[in-house]
């Protein structure tokens, strides 16, 4: 499915949109904040994997170990550019633009065009 941007969006974080790789299933999963959910995104808890702090959505975690592979990237895009959608999870979209960068997008910058 095809997606496009209506408003710009840049990936939250305090040192910009950092890339982070693709952490495989059975990765450990440290200081999962499971009673920390944030209000301005449900269903995503904040933890740290290989080091990094990130958030996950909750339905890729049990325990301390991720149930799947993950890449924690959100994805810096400009208003009118069209991405595809790969997955939909907790109002959020995991896109790829057009130059094959993948990450995370707040559904709520995007509509369909496909």
């Amino acid at each position: 499915m095809k997606l496009q941007l209506f408003e710009d969006y840049k990936g939250l974080g305090n040192y910009g949109t950092p890339t982070y790789p693709l952490f495989p299933k059975g990765t450990a999963v440290q200081d999962l904040a499971v009673d920390e959910e944030d209000d301005a995104f449900p269903h995503w808890l904040c933890c740290t994997i290989e080091g990094r702090e990130v958030f996950i959505p909750k339905t890729f975690v049990a325990g301390d170990v991720l149930l799947r592979e993950y890449n924690p990237t959100e994805l810096s895009a400009q208003k009118g550019e069209v991405v595809t959608l790969f997955e939909f999870v907790f109002k959020w979209a995991f896109v790829e633009n057009s130059v094959g960068k993948t990450g995370w997008i707040p559904a709520r910058y995007l509509v369909s065009v496909s």
